[in-house]
């Protein structure tokens, strides 16, 4: 894993955040099978991951950041009773800004055959430290896309199922405030199917 960071301040170095000054950070793990440890069941994960943000120092411990992180190259392999699948992350992204009263974001991932989903939020979560939501703010978040699901399931739950397979439509949609969210939209499921093993004989 490779990190960057700059820092620039008038202020004098102290135990706290400095009143005034800019950051900024890269990083990018050029191996995801970092990640392998905290996998479950059959599922390996390849690519590289990149990021970076930038932001500057407020008075009073304020502060207003913006970044993105960008999956490359990735790839997910799992063991299914045939042999290995195999899907290609074709795009994944996440860009995020936080200032003022308000953290956003949205996301994106697009898989070479199996489908794509976007998604976006709007949090009451103040650009300040120590962070605290406000619990009476407004939330908006929206999911949206079409996956084929191809035996993933099986790997993630080894010995409950062999084989599965199916589409998943979403368009989910989260309003209300942070205190009290409000889910509204569907999930469906269609064209699906799962193998189970039989039972070992008493």
């Amino acid at each position: 894993m490779q990190l960057e960071a700059k820092l620039a301040t008038a202020v004098p170095a102290r135990l706290a955040l400095p009143e005034q000054g800019t950051m900024e950070l890269k990083w990018r793990v050029a191996d995801l099978a970092v990640l392998q440890p905290w996998m479950k069941g059959n599922v390996k994960v390849a690519g590289g991951l990149e990021g970076a943000a930038k932001g500057k120092f407020l008075p009073e411990n304020r502060l207003e950041m913006a970044g993105d992180v960008t999956l490359t190259g990735g790839n997910l392999h799992w063991q299914k009773p045939e042999g290995e699948g195999t899907m290609a992350l074709k795009d994944a992204s996440f860009k995020w800004s936080w200032q003022g009263d308000t953290l956003r974001g949205s996301v994106g991932l697009t898989l070479a055959e199996f489908g794509q989903a976007r998604g976006s939020f709007t949090l009451p979560v103040p650009a300040a430290f120590p962070v605290s939501p406000d619990p009476h703010g407004a939330v908006s978040a929206a999911l949206s896309g079409r996956v084929q699901e191809q035996g993933v399931l099986s790997a993630f739950m080894p010995g409950l199922v062999q084989e599965t397979h199916g589409r998943v439509d979403v368009d989910l949609e989260v309003g209300g405030v942070w205190q009290e969210p409000r889910l509204h939209g569907k999930l469906q499921l269609s064209q699906a199917g799962a193998t189970c093993p039989q039972p070992a004989s008493p």
